[in-house]
């Protein structure tokens, strides 16, 4: 063996024999470093408090994402209004919050001897349509004060009239009415169930 490699190697050993011959160092308590409590004699232990422990809680299962965290996939709106007696019931789901005012706001407006009931919301998940911005004034109004039990609805694209009219002409007349109000990109057709009294 080469006589630098035996040297080296007999400083490693020395120095492993006297870090295995030290001895473990000893750690003081927390009780030993504290003052001696007065009124107690320095002979007697100090006993030593010990930490309650506390279990951790259980990791749980990751929850599946709520409902309301995923967007929910787009639909068209929906619309519906009748009137019953002395009550008008508004419900559906249209994206913008200014459409769904103005058609609540006119229609109380317009109806003020009337009990109105909205129900009608406003829901980012539905499409915009540019009618929900004509339909209160240009056909809602004017329907409701002429047509006896009157209804409209606009679900999956498809209008829907209800109610009695004074006559054919009239029938005809608010039929093209609706037909402009409800153009649009999502509308596809009617279904009127208008009757006339005559």
């Amino acid at each position: 063996m080469n006589r630098q490699f035996k040297r080296r190697f007999s400083i490693l050993l020395l120095l492993c024999a006297v870090l295995t011959g030290c001895e473990k160092p000893q750690q003081r308590s927390v009780v030993e470093e504290k003052e001696p409590v007065p009124g107690v004699p320095a002979s007697t232990p100090v006993p030593e408090v010990v930490p309650e422990v506390v279990p951790a809680p259980a990791p749980s299962a990751p929850s599946a994402p709520s409902a309301a965290t995923e967007p929910l996939p787009m639909e068209e709106p929906v619309f519906k209004i009748w009137m019953i007696d002395k009550k008008i019931t508004i419900t559906g789901g249209l994206k913008s919050r200014i459409q769904v005012d103005r058609i609540v706001t006119t229609i109380k407006e317009a109806f003020p001897e009337h009990e109105i009931v909205n129900e009608l919301k406003v829901e980012a998940h539905r499409y915009p349509v540019g009618w929900g911005n004509r339909l209160a004034v240009e056909f809602l109004v004017p329907y409701f004060k002429e047509v006896k039990s009157p209804g409209v609805a606009y679900q999956t694209g498809i209008v829907t009239l209800l109610g009695e009219v004074e006559n054919g002409g009239r029938l005809q007349s608010l039929t093209e009415i609706a037909i402009d109000t409800f153009t649009g990109e999502f509308s596809r057709d009617i279904d009127n169930k208008l009757t006339t009294a005559k």
